[in-house]
């Protein structure tokens, strides 16, 4: 039985074809921001299109949470209960997008959004795990004036649970798994304090978190929680 958790890190590049990004920076050593946008979340389940959407405006490209969606790939249907099937959020964006009730509305991680940026020309870098997905490298990365986006959670109330995707791949999954948009870091690079934050569900803009309690929202859900994607 095969467990979907993906240890990898992966560079795809393609040619620059959008303006140089803007940062506002604040003593290079201590605090970066960059000037991302804030984008509250169009829909229900669509954290991690308005946390796209907010690093592809970074970069001059506008874009809608559906229109992103629809790069992920969706094909919406309620999850066979009976028989513990549904979408693969690997492949494509799983249930429906404004959906509530269990079984019925999901999301997507990693791969596909990595296909959706790729879609609109840019770069991008792809970690899985926790051995990779460290402090530093989220601030190099916003030093270098890339936004981050990475999986978590808003809320960890229940267990993971898992399924079967249609090829028979056991899928992690849990409620409350929700994506947020890095935009600054406080701190020297090889050990920053804490991390400025978009939130698309709670509309905070720059909110800042402590290096430990957002590393610890990170790794929460092994195969779930430990993605992040920098954007470039």
């Amino acid at each position: 039985m095969k467990r979907y958790i993906i240890a990898l890190a992966f560079l795809i590049m393609l040619p620059q074809t959008v303006s140089a990004v803007v940062a506002t920076t604040q003593n290079t050593t201590e605090t970066t921001i960059l000037k991302i946008p804030l984008y509250a979340q169009e829909y229900t389940n669509s954290c991690e299109a308005a946390s796209l959407r907010m690093a592809l405006a970074y970069y001059g490209i506008k874009a809608r949470d559906m229109e992103l969606i629809e790069h992920f790939g969706y094909n919406p249907h309620l999850k066979d209960t009976v028989r513990n099937i549904w979408d693969d959020p690997q492949k494509q964006f799983v249930g429906f997008v404004n959906a509530t009730g269990r079984g019925q509305g999901y999301g997507v991680y990693g791969l596909p959004v990595m296909q959706a940026i790729l879609d609109y020309e840019r770069k991008a870098d792809y970690y899985t795990g926790s051995s990779t997905i460290t402090a530093s490298l989220l601030a190099t990365s916003i030093r270098e004036g890339h936004p981050v986006m990475i999986w978590g959670y808003s809320s960890l109330t229940e267990k993971p649970y898992t399924w079967k995707s249609p090829a028979g791949v056991d899928v992690i999954a849990f409620r409350g798994e929700h994506v947020r948009l890095v935009v600054g870091v406080q701190g020297p690079t090889h050990a920053p304090t804490g991390f400025y934050v978009h939130d698309s569900l709670s509309k905070r803009k720059s909110q800042f978190w402590k290096t430990a309690d957002l590393l610890k929202n990170i790794y929460a859900v092994p195969g779930v929680t430990d993605q992040a994607i920098v954007v470039r």
